[in-house]
């Protein structure tokens, strides 16, 4: 939760419940004045009344990209020195330790125990004790009260945090448009894939080969402590990634906690803009298409379905699908990609306690069926990565290599609210066609291989992908 919120909050928690209940009633009523366009594979979930869609989606909700374009000579480059900003190699006899990070301003609220029968049916006695409590703080208060924008998002990050899901969340409008952005594969930032660990600091996964953030000298592992001066240890990942984020030509300047450094170390970053592309391939020696899939957006099943094509008419016989580092995405586009790749199976089984039910299957005739493949994951590859990971491995379609995925097995509805502000509701489970669960289980790989440190993706490197090809080669 936001900092600026933290006094009044901890206090209302227990209150104001009974709010967003009503929106998830709200919303729960919408889902059921909703119908499935299409049947199987290439779902998408449209509201009867109105035209506008609302997608389903499979993403690791953590998770955010911030990408920036490469120059021609970068590209396919180590990272360089620019500007004299590179940091120095870690220092082999350093002590291996972090510096001092300073600890949130204030500790998580605790999810709290029900104490009663859920609130499903609300009338405005049920918020009175709010509004009794609330009065008291207006006539006695001696400080500024917040606005009404800034009392309803706190109120809705509270109440959701009650919850106990970190997938069910609300996201304030600016960074409800930065989460569309990134579904479109526009981005303006410094050029690295972060995440947030069970401490809830926000780290570098790993810098993009070529990008602003690797030339200047950030590292995979590099903790976020300070933007622009400001210390964001304590806030959440979408209000860091904004804060990263600007305007392409703009500088930010990043306060990182690195291992083996005892103070933090300052790097300036300018910020640069481009489009992502969604699928790339490669022809590699021997026959092997290699094609990589960076996420489920709208537009990945045709690109993908153009890419396999590509592959067979320049004579691959087989196909390594890397979706390490693949955060998800729509649940329409990952069943319509493995469709691609499956014959006629059960791809995936969608459950919720309400009684939901549903099976999703693959078809025969698709281009993608007959040809030998190997599948790339790592702890990066989550939820709609994890569901094709599930399905090739439960139906045998392909050898899996690499690390043990992220483990996010749960379905999200996107509910776009009046003032463009969010929210994501979770709605269901997915199951592989064996019925596992994949849920803080992830996928284990048929071949587990470890990616040294540092090392970058399709590099001399990049032992995963060599794995892979020794396979496809040797089968």
């Amino acid at each position: 939760m936001n900092n600026r919120n933290s006094g009044f909050m901890n206090t209302l928690t227990g209150l104001v419940i009974a709010v967003i209940l009503l929106v998830i009633s709200s919303g729960l009523s919408f889902v059921a004045g909703m119908r499935y366009a299409g049947d199987g594979a290439g779902v998408a979930l449209t509201n009867s009344a109105e035209p506008q869609i609302v997608q389903v989606e499979v993403t690791r909700i953590v998770e955010r990209i911030v990408q920036v374009p490469a120059s021609a000579e970068t590209e396919e480059t180590d990272a360089e020195v620019a500007d004299g900003e590179a940091m120095e190699e870690d220092d082999a006899s350093g002590s291996g330790e972090l510096p001092d990070i300073p600890e949130p301003e204030q500790e998580p609220t605790p999810t709290p125990t029900p104490a009663g029968p859920p609130l499903t049916d609300l009338d405005p006695d049920d918020l009175a004790l709010f509004f009794e409590a609330w009065e008291l703080v207006q006539s006695n208060y001696d400080g500024r009260l917040p606005d009404r924008d800034t009392l309803n998002y706190a109120m809705l990050e509270a109440a959701l945090e009650t919850l106990g899901d970190v997938n069910t969340r609300f996201s304030e409008p600016a960074v409800a448009e930065q989460s569309r952005q990134d579904m479109t594969g526009t981005f303006e930032g410094i050029g690295a894939f972060v995440n947030e660990d069970d401490d809830g600091l926000i780290f570098i996964v790993r810098p993009m080969q070529g990008r602003p953030a690797s030339l200047a000298g950030v590292k995979a592992g590099d903790i976020i402590v300070e933007v622009d001066g400001e210390n964001v240890v304590g806030q959440s990942i979408d209000q860091v990634v904004s804060k990263v984020r600007g305007p392409r030509d703009s500088t930010v300047v990043l306060g990182l906690a690195r291992e083996g450094e005892a103070d933090l170390i300052y790097i300036s970053i300018v910020r640069a803009a481009i489009e992502i592309p969604t699928v790339e391939t490669e022809l590699l020696e021997n026959g092997i298409g290699y094609i990589q899939l960076t996420q489920f957006n709208g537009v990945a099943s045709e690109q993908m379905q153009a890419a396999v094509q590509d592959m067979i008419d320049q004579g691959a016989t087989s196909l390594v699908l890397d979706l390490r580092d693949n955060p998800g995405g729509f649940l329409t586009a990952a069943v319509e990609i493995a469709d691609l790749f499956m014959p006629e199976s059960v791809i995936l089984f969608q459950k919720n306690n309400q009684g939901l039910e549903r099976t999703y299957e693959s078809d025969d005739g698709d281009i993608g069926e007959g040809i030998p493949m190997a599948l790339l994951i790592n702890s990066g590859s989550a939820s709609a990565s994890e569901l094709i990971a599930g399905a090739f491995r439960d139906t045998k379609r392909a050898t899996i290599v690499g690390d043990v995925s992220f483990g996010k097995g749960s379905v999200q509805n996107l509910y776009p609210l009046s003032d463009g502000s969010e929210l994501r509701v979770t709605i269901s489970r997915f199951y592989s066609p064996n019925d596992l669960v994949i849920d803080k289980v992830g996928i284990t790989p048929d071949i587990l291989v470890e990616l040294p440190d540092g090392a970058l993706f399709r590099s001399d490197e990049d032992i995963q992908l060599q794995t892979a090809i020794e396979f496809l080669e040797n089968r």
